[in-house]
């Protein structure tokens, strides 16, 4: 499962870096300047920021289905993205983008309910970190396809000069359209593995401690109805014997047969220690001999078999029909199971419904930890977003480096960060499983994330003297930022496994918000630098002090108020003992009409007896 997550998450990139690189050749043909390649580029985040909370709310509950619309969604708008380009223009074209983004939107939130269902505790760590790496592997692999397959300039005859002697092909489908047509047909190779994929329905990693607990319960059940029917058994046969009309000769007179003998008292029903159950919860795997042993009609066995005569015995009617015996193991047996039911959550009371969602979404904003949660997930993406846009910029003012030599430099800052958000991951797991606390974990490897980043950052300011130290410092800072994969963004599975798709979907809300607000803000900041009359490397530094303000004020948040706290359980217990409290209500009236209607009855059976 995890190797077709990450596959798709490949793919999926692919899909949305694809613009990066092709909007060069488009803009030649479609003669866009800056600030519409702008307009081009920023309309996926606005799409993507909008599903992230209402995409996780529905992961949890279907994340497959969820991940299969995204990758899917994706690879068609990706498809559609050239006659959509030539036929409309550049409306047409973000109209699309914002579109790709609203299907992308929900791909990490039910990645990450897929991860809490059907991964272990001990490798969740690495199951959450090896997706985020799949996407810088894809997002390097965009930059560096899409101007092979794509070609760099833009060659290319708008529809409306078809009538000079171009030929058709190339006025429909130019060459920068390749790369868009070959990686959504990569997904049709893909989908028939993930929907051939069988994930158990929406069973839990806990479904085998469930069933060993399901196993026992009900061996001891049918222990104890087997006892149950022994000990009944063997105590009627007791009596049977010493009633027996042989010993009752043999030990009284003629005499005393004749005379009239006081009636034995028959044992009440409760006072039947241990008592026989019924039969319709008797144990389906009986043995033939034992359902042969089933009292015939007209027979009468056991207690009811002595020698002595009928009481009156008056029906019932008056009080419902009790439970059998057995019924308070069986209930011990649905407890036991509900209660070890933490992945996915049992809606039976409470179901999905929108309301209920917005309930749950604001009864998680109250807790100190998700804040704690949000907060660093802002920090930490808001010089992330700036670094990897800015980046390619940077290097250029600051060193005037050729077209080639700027694609190698951007590139490693992602190589380092798939390795190290894959390493992230596996070091977590194995602090964890060399017994530290999970909480230390999280707080220990997300600090030396953030701190490190700052202080390549602040070498990047001053000691960046060459493009291949800048881009040194850059790889350090991006790489020593991905170690937080093992760390805040696992934290959602630690805190609330049954709701992760939801948390993290409103924790990668603020991520990209934080993205959102940082970039513009660099490009004001060198534009005042600019207007300043402030050199190109005292422009950029403020522009670092922003990154490494950012990264300091959120480990103090971090290391202050986060927290491994499981918050999920009480929080729908709580919201499930609310949304049923209606129902209860109805359920009580009903029931005090029917202990009325018993004491109406009581009062007829008393007066026929």
């Amino acid at each position: 499962m995890l190797c077709l997550v990450c596959i798709g998450v490949f793919l999926n990139f692919l899909q949305r870096m694809i613009l990066s690189s092709a909007i060069i050749p488009m803009s030649g043909s479609m003669g866009w300047d800056k600030q519409q390649q702008g307009f081009v580029l920023q309309a996926f985040f606005w799409g993507y920021v909008s599903t992230q909370i209402i995409g996780g709310s529905v992961a949890d509950y279907s994340a497959k289905e969820v991940l299969t619309v995204s990758v899917v969604g994706s690879a068609l708008l990706g498809a559609a993205t050239p006659s959509t380009t030539l036929h409309s223009g550049l409306w047409g074209l973000i109209v699309v983008r914002v579109a790709m983004g609203l299907v992308q939107g929900a791909m990490y939130p039910s990645i990450h309910s897929l991860v809490s269902r059907h991964i272990p505790p001990s490798s969740m760590s690495v199951a959450s970190a090896l997706p985020h790496s799949a996407l810088y592997v894809g997002l390097v692999s965009a930059f560096f396809i899409t101007p092979l397959v794509g070609g760099k300039k833009g060659e290319v005859v708008p529809p409306a000069a078809a009538d000079t002697g171009s030929s058709w092909l190339q006025t429909w489908f130019p060459e920068w359209s390749l790369p868009f047509f070959l990686f959504s047909a990569a997904t049709l190779l893909w989908l028939p593995f993930w929907t051939g994929l069988s994930l158990g329905g929406k069973e839990s990693t806990s479904d085998a401690a469930k069933s060993e607990i399901r196993d026992g319960l009900s061996v001891r059940v049918r222990g104890l109805s087997e006892s149950t029917r022994t000990c009944a058994e063997s105590s009627s046969s007791k009596v049977q014997e010493d009633n027996s009309p042989t010993e009752v000769n043999r030990l009284k007179s003629d005499d005393e047969l004749m005379s009239p003998q006081p009636v034995p008292s028959v044992p009440s029903e409760d006072a039947i220690s241990p008592p026989l159950p019924t039969r319709p919860h008797m144990d389906s795997q009986d043995s033939p001999a034992a359902a042969d042993d089933s009292p015939r009609k007209g027979e009468r066995t056991g207690l009811l078999s002595l020698d002595a005569p009928k009481l009156p015995v008056r029906e019932r009617k008056d009080s419902p029909k009790r439970p059998p015996r057995t019924l308070p193991v069986q209930a011990r047996l649905k407890a036991a199971m509900e209660g070890k039911r933490e992945r996915p959550p049992a809606q039976k009371a409470a179901k999905h419904t929108w309301r209920y969602t917005l309930r749950m979404w604001f009864a998680l904003l109250s807790y100190r930890s998700v804040w704690a949660l949000l907060g660093c997930h802002y920090a930490v993406c808001g010089p992330r977003i700036a670094l990897m846009t800015w980046a390619p910029s940077f290097i250029n003012d600051r060193f005037s480096v050729s077209d080639a030599e700027l694609g190698f430099f951007s590139s490693l800052p992602y190589v380092a960060m798939a390795v190290a958000s894959a390493f992230a991951g596996l070091l977590a797991d194995m602090m964890i499983r060399k017994g530290w606390r999970v909480i230390h974990v999280r707080r220990f490897i997300q600090a030396v994330s953030m701190l490190t980043a700052a202080l390549a950052i602040l070498g990047l300011a001053y000691e960046a003297a060459s493009p291949l130290v800048a881009t040194l410092f850059l790889t350090l800072a991006t790489g020593s930022d991905a170690l937080g994969y093992g760390a805040l963004n696992v934290m959602h599975l630690d805190m609330a496994p049954t709701m992760a798709g939801l948390l993290y979907g409103t924790s990668n809300t603020f991520c990209n918000l934080g993205g959102i607000v940082s970039v513009p803000t660099v490009g004001w900041l060198l534009r005042k630098g600019e207007e300043a009359g402030m050199a190109v490397g005292d422009r950029w530094r403020w522009v670092f002090f922003m990154c490494i303000a950012h990264y300091l004020i959120g480990v103090v948040w971090w290391l202050w108020a986060s927290s491994d706290e499981r918050i999920d359980t009480a929080l729908e217990a709580r919201l499930r003992k609310q949304h049923s409290g209606a129902d209860e209500r109805d359920a009580s009236g009903g029931g005090t009409a029917a202990v009325k209607e018993g004491h109406h009855g009581a009062e007829s059976g008393s007066s026929s007896v």
